[in-house]
């Protein structure tokens, strides 16, 4: 394992997390012009940096458009910061824990055509502390019932993985490793966003039908 790049991971995180915590306790304003500017640099990082001539592509900018339609969507009609902050934390933990397992302990690849780096053992394990924690969470904060409980989770973990997987996939299309530099130790916006850009469509959806 790269601890060197660990400790540049875990200190950006740190750095944006700090900064997404004044935004949100700013405004809703602040939060729209957040997702605005972050899937700009999404645009930008697709555009000049992934080699995009492939008709796959139109999928990918679809893709993009329809997340950031749901962001906006959530934000104006279903948004509720500790919710929100429960959501984004949530994320964090199991792309977190997914790559912290993985990288230590993870043998067995999971796709490797996709995504090298992926392993059986970093997927399950993320999965499991992430189940652990958001009981804790929702058990203490009385978020959500039970069965809700389960569904929202099950909504985050599932479609995290494949946002990863849909940015990997079109890594590989490009022969790159990161979108970008622009994070150190993530790599790009789309690297450190991958998992929200997809999770953020199927949340809009459970909070319409739930």
């Amino acid at each position: 394992m790269d601890y060197k790049n660990l400790t540049t991971r875990s200190v950006s995180s740190l750095i944006l997390l700090i900064f997404f915590f004044i935004l949100i306790n700013l405004s809703n304003l602040y939060i729209s012009f957040l997702f605005i500017v972050a899937y700009s640099i999404i645009l930008y990082e697709i555009i000049f940096f992934f080699k995009n001539k492939n008709l796959k592509f139109i999928f990918l900018y679809l893709y993009l458009l329809i997340s950031f339609i749901s962001s906006e969507i959530y934000l104006f009609y279903f948004f509720e910061k500790n919710i929100f902050i429960y959501f984004v934390i949530l994320i964090i933990i199991f792309d977190s824990f997914s790559y912290l397992i993985g990288s230590l302990f993870g043998k067995k690849k999971l796709i490797p055509k996709i995504s090298p780096n992926k392993t059986y053992l970093g997927l399950f394990g993320g999965l499991i502390i992430t189940f652990i924690i958001s009981f804790i969470i929702n058990y203490f904060f009385e978020i959500y019932n039970f069965i809700h409980f389960i569904i929202f989770t099950l909504i985050i973990i599932i479609s995290s993985f494949i946002g990863d997987l849909i940015e990997s996939l079109f890594k590989r299309i490009s022969n790159i490793d990161n979108s970008s530099n622009l994070i150190p130790g993530h790599g790009g916006v789309f690297d450190r966003l991958d998992g929200f850009i997809m999770s953020i469509i199927f949340i809009l959806i459970f909070n319409i039908y739930i």
